[in-house]
């Protein structure tokens, strides 16, 4: 049982408030090189292998002016850009890299097709001027993605695409943090983990009992460790205060809410007669000069409401809209700071919104947050061409044109038509259009149908003609098949087979026409090189007994032609 596995059935049985706290091996963590079983770093040989040096047994084992370098008992050359390989051996086609972005001493190779692919020297740069957290724009994503007709052959300890990757770097990313996080290093080329939600430690090591713990009432989920009894326990930490009207929070899961009787009815969240304009308006006047961010902070909430038709407008007319249910909650603020407030519960799915004042049409219309990053009423099944959208018992389902599956109709499949009417359609990938022409399937057909090419379809020859067992011993052949055969035995019909349809070619030892009479097994034998036919009655099979020079089961094999065949001239 691996980590992960463990960690798994950890989660069922321990709950989500408390986990065992992980013993955490360095066994347990990836390594770069899975090691034979008989590799034996201390044993003589490797010492002995480890201090050999190959460059000065072979000073020009490097070609090109590339240059050796020893490694435990190994070498490797470092190549000029020009060459690449093992031992620099290769010349390096470079037609296509004149503006190319190879990094640190890297061979660009042009390649035939051009590809895509990430442009992580940009990427490392944008990271760095806009910071960890700071997403990237669309614009930005369109400058990383670039297409290139060459690759970059690295040297060694250098990794990735450009060859911009250090050994160092990659092992930060990709083993450092366990797979659980992602590995940055720092100025003093330390390596650090941002660990995923569900994980916590020097090395994300730790599973968070926090992951699938909720905090109401701006509750703050912290992870307690204890040492002593190995366990990690989810910690909800509620507001000490809450501003303007006091209050407390408490409860395991900061569930329990106890506001002052004595607070003005204009301060009450979800308060009949009033609505929510008014009630940002009066909280944020009571707020103490200093606490802009927290201003700012809840006008954001206030002027959160988007109906479709007032842009930055104000829930005027009641709390929540479209039967939304208004409940009285304390949220934290950026600074930390606890303020009494309210949230809209939406009871209609055809509606969102922190006041469920955006209503759409359909399950198919586009939701607020799909209008505001742009995007199309046809991505809702990949596009328009491919399926449309059709609102089912209040939930979007595609209904996928002919040649395309999936739930978002994404799937190209042309074999979605059946279009092979008696054989087995094989989809073709995409890189193989070329050679097949337009079609993008091809029809596998079976012994009694043939290929129209024409069409690209099977045709039934002579149907239900070579029925299961109609040649006994022998094998059925359509008349009218022009499918080869492995042997020298001809489909070549008489009158009698072609008015039926098929001739029926007997093993040995079997008459036709339909190979059900049994003979001498040497009929139709396949002794080869005048050798002699012995039949066995019992087996109802025969043996070849060759003549001097041959060998085989069949006599097939000649050693000394002058033995076998000089007494027959």
């Amino acid at each position: 049982m691996n980590l992960i596995q463990f960690l798994a059935i950890l989660s069922v049985v321990s709950g989500s408030k408390i986990r065992k706290l992980i013993d955490f091996l360095d066994k347990d963590a990836p390594g770069d090189i899975e090691k034979a079983p008989n590799y034996n770093e201390e044993s003589v040989a490797f010492q002995r292998n480890k201090n050999f040096n190959p460059c000065l047994e072979n000073r020009e084992i490097c070609a090109n002016k590339g240059k050796c370098r020893s490694e435990d008992g190994n070498f490797y050359c470092v190549c000029p850009v020009t060459h690449y390989g093992k031992t620099c051996e290769h010349v390096a086609d470079q037609t296509n890299c004149v503006k190319n972005l190879c990094q640190n001493n890297s061979t660009c190779v042009s390649t035939k097709n051009r590809r895509s692919i990430v442009n992580t020297v940009l990427l490392k740069e944008l990271r760095l001027a806009k910071g960890v957290k700071e997403p990237i724009t669309d614009k930005e994503l369109e400058e990383i993605d670039i297409q290139v007709d060459y690759e970059c052959i690295c040297q060694k300890g250098y990794f990735g695409g450009l060859c911009d990757e250090s050994e160092l770097e990659r092992k930060c990313q990709e083993v450092h943090c366990l797979g659980r996080g992602k590995g940055i290093i720092d100025k003093d080329g330390k390596c650090h983990c941002e660990c995923e939600k569900q994980y916590f430690g020097e090395r994300c090591e730790q599973l968070s009992a926090c992951y699938d713990t909720q905090c109401e009432n701006g509750g703050i989920c912290e992870d307690q460790v204890d040492l002593v009894a190995k366990t990690v326990t989810a910690t909800c930490k509620c507001p000490e205060t809450v501003e303007i009207i006091g209050g407390t929070v408490t409860g395991e899961n900061c569930e329990k809410l106890e506001i002052p009787s004595t607070i003005p009815q204009e301060l009450v969240p979800c308060a009949e007669g009033r609505n929510s304009a008014m009630f940002f308006k009066k909280l944020i006047a009571q707020i103490d000069i200093g606490w802009d961010k927290d201003v700012t902070e809840l006008e954001a909430i206030q002027n959160d409401y988007h109906d479709g038709k007032t842009q930055n407008g104000q829930m005027t007319n009641s709390w929540c809209e479209n039967n939304g249910k208004c409940v009285p909650e304390v949220i934290r603020v950026f600074t930390s700071r606890a303020y009494y407030i309210h949230r809209c519960e939406c009871t209609d799915p055809l509606t969102d919104g922190y006041y469920c004042e955006y209503k759409r049409h359909d399950a198919c219309s586009l939701t607020r947050e799909e209008v505001a990053r742009g995007a199309r009423w046809d991505e809702k099944c990949t596009d328009s061409m491919h399926g449309a959208c059709v609102d089912i018992n209040g939930e979007a389902t595609c209904v996928c044109k002919p040649d395309y599956t999936g739930d978002t109709c994404e799937v190209f499949d042309p074999c979605a038509r059946h279009p092979c009417k008696h054989g087995d359609c094989i989809p073709i990938p995409s890189s193989a259009d070329v050679a097949f022409g337009t079609n993008r399937y091809q029809c596998l057909c079976p012994l009694s149908a043939k290929l129209d090419t024409e069409n690209n379809d099977c045709v039934e020859i002579n149907e239900k003609k070579c029925e299961k067992g109609v040649c006994g011993n022998g094998r059925c052949v359509p008349c009218e098949s022009d499918i080869p055969y492995d042997d020298d035995l001809m489909p070549l019909c008489n009158h009698n087979e072609k008015l039926q349809g098929f001739r029926c070619l007997c093993e040995s030892g079997y008459l036709p026409p339909y190979c059900k009479i049994h003979t001498n097994p040497c009929y139709h034998n396949l002794c080869q090189n005048s050798a002699t036919c012995h039949a066995d009655p019992k087996t109802k099979s025969y043996d070849c007994q060759c003549v001097n020079g041959t060998r085989g089961s069949l006599c097939e094999t000649v050693d000394d032609s002058c033995d076998a065949f000089g007494g027959l001239l």
